[in-house]
């Protein structure tokens, strides 16, 4: 769970209601074998690859054979068992479990909210200060400036729910809707869960979305969490092609989301035959190196600063001779060998040479992150 507010608390503060969906408990395997087996099939064909066997070093640090630190051992028993049933179960419940610890919500913040009330009012006035965040990221509201109106800047978090919304979905011409599967939880918002990592990802999309070189393009995420970045941005984007690459187990995860989310032909997972209606690609973390498409715009967030510098300098270095426009950085910069960061981005883009920052700054939305903007020098030769 986010430790800080954004934006100054005050005491006339209205937290919102936390709701928690129930989706899940209804959800059958039935309704879910042929996306299953398919996660099961992409999962066994990446693992088997000699090369995903001869480099260790995709797991590095915190990032281990069995999740982070060991919290996605379950969902890494059922995927290696083929176990259709327990797999399921694992996915079905994301949110709540320790299938997505540490890539989204999932069991230690879903149990510091439940059992405590204390917490649960915090974590609602948390996402009020997230709502208020994203609409000051992306324009919707203007910025209290605390030199000119201290007490305006003092009660920024003192709003109407719902105008507030109304002037984000204006501001993006999208509505703000989670899908209501995998026991997501989080703000009321039409009486559906609208999780607070919700904002964040948002945010970031909104960043892509402006930088985006062409109208319909093709765009590749490295580290791609639960899904989530590629279900906004495909919201407010229309792409030609998403790829996502990652560790296998995580992919399991993206294939669910987006699975459910989207239909369920909409996605190509790693050794399926491409068909015409795909427009989602999730692979395994080693074939970014194999093979990188032509990208018009690549993204970073919360990835590359924490997997071995020699995978993250081989990335970087097959982007660059494939990426025809920006690469979008969201990254934390904690010292290297403290927490989860292994890798300095910074240095490592300097190491490689042939990129440009274009622009460097703080991402509104998550304390300790940085924003950063590079692009290919050789498509751009006037950042010389």
């Amino acid at each position: 769970m986010a430790p800080l507010f954004l934006n100054p608390v005050s005491l006339k503060v209205v937290p919102n209601t936390i709701v928690f969906s129930q989706e899940y408990l209804d959800r059958t395997l039935v309704s879910d074998r042929s996306l299953i087996e398919r996660i099961i099939d992409a999962y066994h064909k990446a693992t088997s690859s000699v090369l995903y066997n001869t480099k260790g070093s995709f797991f590095n640090g915190v990032w281990t054979p069995k999740g982070y630190e060991g919290q996605q051992e379950e969902l890494v028993t059922a995927l290696e068992n083929k176990d259709c049933a327990d797999l399921h179960q694992q996915l079905n419940k994301m949110f709540i479990s320790k299938s997505a610890h540490a890539l989204g919500m999932g069991h230690q913040e879903y149990n510091t909210i439940v059992n405590s009330p204390e917490n649960l009012k915090s974590y609602g006035i948390q996402w009020v200060d997230r709502l208020v965040s994203l609409g000051y990221s992306i324009g919707a509201a203007p910025v209290p400036y605390p030199e000119f109106d201290l007490d305006d800047y003092n009660n920024s978090l003192n709003i109407d729910v719902d105008n507030f919304v109304s002037l984000i979905e204006k501001q993006l011409g999208i509505e703000l809707f989670f899908p209501n599967i995998c026991g997501v939880f989080g703000g009321k918002l039409r009486n559906n869960p609208f999780p607070m990592h919700a904002f964040l990802l948002l945010g970031a999309a909104y960043q892509v979305s402006l930088l985006a070189p062409c109208s319909c393009p093709t765009i590749v995420e490295i580290g791609g969490g639960f899904g989530g970045l590629a279900y906004w941005v495909t919201k407010l984007l229309s792409i030609n092609k998403y790829f996502i690459y990652d560790i296998p187990y995580v992919s399991a995860l993206q294939a669910y989301f987006l699975g459910r989310t989207f239909d369920e032909k909409k996605i190509s997972l790693y050794g399926e035959y491409s068909n015409s209606n795909a427009n989602i690609f999730i692979n395994p973390s080693f074939d970014f190196i194999k093979s990188v498409p032509r990208t018009d715009i690549a993204i970073s967030q919360d990835s590359l600063t924490e997997i071995s510098p020699n995978i993250a300098f081989d990335y970087l270095s097959m982007l660059q001779q494939q990426l025809c426009g920006p690469f979008l950085s969201l990254n934390h910069e904690v010292p290297v060998g403290k927490g989860p960061v292994v890798t300095s981005l910074p240095k490592l883009i300097k190491k490689i040479g042939g990129y440009f920052l274009a622009n460097r700054s703080p991402f509104f939305l998550r304390s300790g992150f940085v924003q950063e903007v590079y692009y290919p020098l050789k498509y751009y030769p006037r950042f010389r």
